[in-house]
């Protein structure tokens, strides 16, 4: 499935890379379903462009096998048409991004240029707020295994592009067969739903869009903002929420039969869970990254106070499973691990005292010493844009597991200093 057309022009790249896709499509028909269903695709692209009504006989002629076949070759093509419009419209903007600078780029210089007071720019950042809302099109959502396909043709075409650009001229071999396993198996994927989507579903398909958008696009936009602001002589604030998220998918309340109150609670766990396992993975990054030794950088006095509050204030709840069970699987007696916890929630297990859920202790609280305030704030404000743009000061809270011998003692008690959190205790 190839078109013919100018390779000169602005749009050259673009239809190349449609050509190519089209071309890997059509070589997908003939291995999964035969070359006269090729031949068929090619005949009807033919008689549309030159005679329309000799097409619409033929399609008439069709049994409902082949002619479901021919609209599912027809519509996978349209799909990578515009995967393929929006990664090069997205390059544009990139390049457009780097010669003129972004709109945040181009508003601040239009700020700078009236002399706006910088205080006059702090209030109104301070009451700055975005909040983009979700809402459900049952009859518009595309399955995620298909969203997700995708893009992931979306990705290798960039990753092509990016490869090109560092290596120079690459072999396309590579990437194309990686692009002819994901249309093999958008093929085999059926596109269409057997049964009507209910609002979980609907609330499922939100949240793979705000993974993404919590993942990178958000992320980035707010590190813009912070940094534009930055040069007009304003600092955000660690807690400042100009961006948040909305959505009444599975909490209408405007007659639909099928959002009940059962519904909505079911809606907002998954929601719930979602969150948690995004902060998780903030968590962990953040631990990763936060490794500076009392040894070799000092930690004020208010911070180790702060610390030190903080573990005070740890609540108690179950330990972990004992090493080598197999996470998420529910013991017949026993504790239940922090996850399960959420999941079947009830008192901790009597004689377990380890203690989890403290927020993440220090930040949030000002270090008086501006060096170790840096070093703090930078990786921490990161990773609340990374994985939580809506809100970040995380309301979540950091689990403290035991280690194994301790006897349920939180690992950060044991091996710190009082006072002293494991990101800044010594011999890091």
């Amino acid at each position: 499935m190839t078109d013919q057309h100018d390779h000169d022009g602005p749009d050259a790249a673009l239809r190349a890379d449609i050509r190519r896709l089209g071309t890997l499509l059509g070589q997908t028909l003939a291995r999964q379903e035969g070359r006269p269903l090729l031949d068929l695709v090619e005949e009807i692209r033919a008689q549309v462009r030159t005679d329309a009504p000799a097409a619409a006989r033929r399609l008439g002629g069709l049994d409902v096998t082949t002619g479901t076949k021919l609209a599912r070759a027809f519509s996978t093509y349209f799909h990578l048409a515009n995967i393929t419009e929006q990664v090069h419209r997205a390059r544009d903007l990139r390049r457009r991004r780097a010669v003129q600078g972004g709109w945040l780029d181009q508003a601040a210089k239009m700020i700078a240029e009236r002399g706006v007071p910088a205080e006059e720019i702090a209030s109104v950042a301070r009451r700055l707020a975005v909040r983009p809302v979700f809402t459900a099109h049952p009859t518009e959502a595309a399955r995620r295994s298909i969203l997700s396909k995708l893009r992931a043709i979306a990705d290798e075409l960039d990753a092509e592009t990016a490869n090109a650009i560092l290596y120079g001229a690459s072999d396309e071999g590579p990437a194309n067969r990686r692009l002819a396993e994901l249309l093999d198996l958008m093929w085999q994927t059926d596109e269409l739903r057997l049964d009507r989507p209910d609002p979980t579903d609907e609330a499922r398909n939100a949240i793979y869009y705000l993974r993404d958008l919590y993942a990178e696009a958000a992320p980035q936009v707010l590190d813009d903002l912070a940094e534009t602001l930055r040069t007009l002589g304003v600092e955000t604030s660690p807690t400042a929420r100009p961006l948040t998220f909305g959505t009444w998918i599975g909490g209408d309340r405007d007659g639909n039969p099928f959002v009940t109150p059962a519904v909505t609670r079911e809606v907002l766990a998954i929601q719930h869970e979602h969150g948690l396992t995004a902060t998780e993975a903030a968590m962990e990054e953040l631990i990763n990254e936060v490794s500076v030794s009392r040894r070799l950088r000092g930690v004020s006095l208010d911070l180790s106070a702060s610390l030190a509050a903080d573990l005070d204030a740890l609540p108690e709840v179950a330990p972990p499973l004992p090493t080598g069970q197999r996470r998420g699987a529910v013991p017949a007696q026993g504790p239940l691990c922090p996850r399960q916890a959420r999941q079947h929630p009830g008192p901790a297990a009597p004689g377990h005292p380890a203690r989890a859920g403290a927020r993440l202790p220090g930040f949030g609280r000002a270090d008086r010493r501006p060096r170790s305030a840096a070093r703090l704030a930078g990786p921490q404000l990161r990773s609340a844009h990374r994985r939580r743009p809506a809100r970040l000061d995380h309301p979540y809270r950091l689990r403290v597991r035991p280690a194994p011998g301790d006897h349920g003692r939180p690992r950060a008690r044991r091996e710190a200093p009082r006072g002293a959190h494991p990101a800044v205790r010594g011999g890091g």
